[in-house]
């Protein structure tokens, strides 16, 4: 049997990184629409199911990154998953709100306003999910780029020369 050669020791792989990001992804929000749909009107269950697909939504797709060693991208993306999820959440509710409690055609139009800018904030949520699934490949491929210049020394460089006489910079 043939050995392949994946890459320098230490390397991150780019497989892991998709494995890591959708499995933390994918199993809290199975778990948790799983257990609202079992919740049969129990409140606390439908609480805790809608908290494990939030989280699974705002945390696990940053998985990949953090493996890889871009915990700065990860955290980034985490951080705007959360206010774009945050922010739909919020005026989703205050939408409804409004809507039930009006009368009122202006302040109708306002509700339906509130809940149409909350699907752009899930929608925004949700491509920022898919966006770090397919990265989180690519995020390995980058770290192991960065690390691999860094142990051979090589990278962005600077070089002049005039006649016989040269200069090099490496950084």
């Amino acid at each position: 049997m043939q050995q392949v050669d994946t890459g320098e020791e230490g390397d991150a792989s780019p497989g892991l990184a998709i494995v890591a990001a959708s499995l933390s992804t994918f199993v809290p929000v199975a778990v948790g629409i799983g257990m609202m749909g079992a919740a049969d009107g129990e409140g606390g269950l439908i609480a805790t199911g809608f908290a494990f697909t939030t989280l699974g939504l705002v945390i696990g797709p940053s998985a990949g990154h953090w493996y890889a060693g871009e915990a700065g991208r990860g955290a980034a993306t985490m951080g705007l998953r959360f206010l774009a999820f945050g922010a739909g959440g919020g005026l989703t509710f205050g939408g409804i709100a409004v809507l039930v409690d009006s009368n009122d055609t202006g302040a109708e139009a306002a509700g339906f306003t509130m809940v149409g800018l909350a699907s752009v904030m899930g929608a925004a949520g949700l491509g920022l999910v898919i966006w770090d699934l397919v990265d989180a490949g690519e995020a390995a491929r980058r770290s192991n780029r960065e690390d691999n210049e860094e142990r051979r020394g090589t990278g962005p460089q600077v070089r002049f020369g005039v006649g016989q006489l040269s200069a090099e910079w490496r950084f």
